[in-house]
């Protein structure tokens, strides 16, 4: 899975928050508000769409007398968070290297 659009952002978010632990809708939304806005209706597509992938499986858990859906990362899902990490470690180093180096920060710099 190649990461390069807002919408694949917001599936590994997703993911990696179930890689945590199973969660309902609601927790989802609430895990990732900081950084992502998304609707309550945007998220059940997403979640849709990650089940029919076979990123992610559902059921349901009575909770407070009703039946509440809870998503679950398959090892598919994990897998491609797994991916997703290594990838960008490299990158976050590199962003750290171009970060260092601002300008008129002649310590910093080699020649």
């Amino acid at each position: 899975m190649q990461i390069e659009t807002k919408q694949e952002m917001i599936d590994i978010c997703i993911l990696a928050h179930l890689k945590r632990n199973d969660s309902y809708s609601y927790d989802i939304l609430s895990s990732i508000a900081s950084i992502i806005t998304l609707s309550e209706i945007n998220l059940y597509a997403i979640l849709r769409r990650l089940e029919a992938k076979k990123l992610l499986t559902v059921y349901s858990q009575e909770y407070n007398k009703r039946l509440r859906r809870y998503y679950k990362i398959t090892s598919e899902g994990s897998e491609i968070v797994d991916t997703f990490n290594n990838k960008w470690r490299g990158i976050a180093t590199i962003c750290n290297f171009i970060n260092m180096e601002k300008p008129g920060n002649d310590k910093k710099r080699r020649r």
